[in-house]
């Protein structure tokens, strides 16, 4: 058996998998639990993202069969769908390796975004390697990006993958930014028990399994995800070469304290944090204060901006709303989906 979908309920899939397999009958099938899966590589479905056609599939296929290394692949599936970081996988949109998944114990049992940062987790610590392939594109049910808060288990399943793989130093960092912003987001909606419950649940999220038993994952697995040093590198010579030291952050990312601790490791001076959700109007997040665009220049004595953003969709979008206010030079951190990852790639 070369392919098992993975689909808890088969009825929900609004396409028919027969007609986008490029496999004989006898060498697919669809089982509604991760056990009884046979297939040399397992796609795990989701009501909110399918392929878009047999070559999504096919184009998987042949990436995972060029690399015997390489545990999973990565496709681009809409806004509404990506992952908080580029470095992880996307629920729904992810081919794996079989043989990856039986030996770090499965596919996640926790809600997004903590299931993608898991299963990216376990991978790599393991040894295995993930691939992006944005030129592979699989269908979201909608068009639309969700502006939807987490709930309290989204929440503390997030806040749990903070403290059982993150070294001790970091985890507190991260426990503390995540609570801090995704309490916010939940305050703004009106979700009082997401905001005051998910620390409590998150404790005893960490305790269970399938984390209970998971040890922090080394530095080079913790550098992949996060990009610390790389962060810092890019800032510091950046800075440099554009003679940069009162900067800007834009954006209370998932991953700001890489580029808040970037910035202070290279000595420049932080103002403040521009993001305009009113999620964290009149917030700080440690010395900063976090006001939206418009406020956030006023006075001037700005060299930079620092562009935190994740998402190939809105780096652009946000590069020409800060434009309105600041003409000086401003770093994408991140930057837009390339054809391909991988040299390889091509020949898929």
């Amino acid at each position: 058996m070369k392919l098992s979908y993975y689909l808890p309920r088969p009825d929900s899939l609004p396409i028919s998998l027969a007609e986008i397999t490029p496999l004989d009958p006898d060498q697919w099938e669809i089982q509604s639990a991760e056990s009884a899966c046979t297939g040399k590589y397992l796609l795990a479905l989701t009501e909110n993202v399918f392929p878009a056609d047999w070559s999504a599939i096919a184009m998987m296929m042949a990436h995972l069969e060029s690399s015997p290394d390489l545990a999973a692949v990565v496709a681009g599936a809409g806004p509404a769908n990506r992952p908080p970081l580029p470095a992880l996988i996307r629920t729904g949109a992810t081919l794996f390796r079989k043989s990856v998944l039986d030996r770090i114990g499965g596919l996640s049992r926790l809600l997004r975004p903590a299931a993608d940062y898991d299963l990216t987790f376990r991978i790599l610590a393991a040894g295995s390697r993930i691939d992006h392939r944005e030129d592979i594109q699989f269908q979201p049910s909608t068009t639309e990006v969700s502006d939807k808060a987490p709930g309290i288990e989204e929440t503390a399943c997030l806040l749990a993958v903070a403290r059982k793989f993150l070294p001790e130093n970091l985890a507190q960092i991260y426990w503390e930014d995540w609570c801090a912003r995704y309490k916010a987001l939940a305050a703004h909606a009106g979700q009082k028990k997401a905001r005051l419950g998910a620390p409590l649940l998150a404790k005893w999220i960490a305790l269970r399994q399938p984390l209970a038993s998971q040890e922090p994952v080394p530095a080079s697995v913790v550098e992949s995800v996060l990009n610390l040093r790389r962060h810092a590198a890019v800032i510091g010579d950046w800075a440099r070469r554009s003679s940069v030291w009162r900067v800007i952050l834009a954006d209370f990312s998932d991953n700001i304290w890489a580029t808040y601790n970037a910035c202070r490791s290279n000595g420049l001076q932080m103002r403040c944090i521009a993001d305009n959700h009113p999620a964290f109007a009149d917030m700080k997040y440690r010395d900063l204060p976090i006001a939206p665009a418009n406020r956030a220049f006023e006075g001037g004595g700005i060299d930079g901006v620092i562009l935190t953003t994740t998402d190939p969709i809105r780096i652009e979008t946000n590069f020409k709303s800060l434009r309105n206010y600041f003409h000086g030079p401003i770093l994408r951190l991140c930057q837009g989906p390339r054809e391909a990852t991988h040299a390889q790639a091509t020949a898929a």
